[in-house]
């Protein structure tokens, strides 16, 4: 799955996604593309927690779902 499908589907979602949901070969090709980057979570946007999460384009959290296939996504249907 080319990764311009996936950019395509987050800029026409209804609003912009705090984090999303990836298949693992999706994971390893945004990896491979220098998309994602760890960046430090904050509970509520105050508290260090302490742990860095992979991050797409440094604003959008990604949680690698082995139960995705692997070129799948799962944007948010809320925000």
């Amino acid at each position: 799955m080319p990764l311009s499908i996936l950019d395509q589907a987050i800029a026409s979602h209804p609003f912009c996604p705090k984090g999303i949901k990836v298949g693992f070969e999706l994971w390893k090709s945004l990896v491979a593309a220098g998309r994602i980057k760890w960046k430090r979570g904050y509970l509520e946007s105050v508290i260090d927690s302490g742990i860095d999460f992979p991050v797409l384009d440094e604003k959008i959290f990604v949680h690698v779902a082995p139960e995705l296939g692997d070129f799948t996504y799962e944007l948010p249907k809320n925000s």
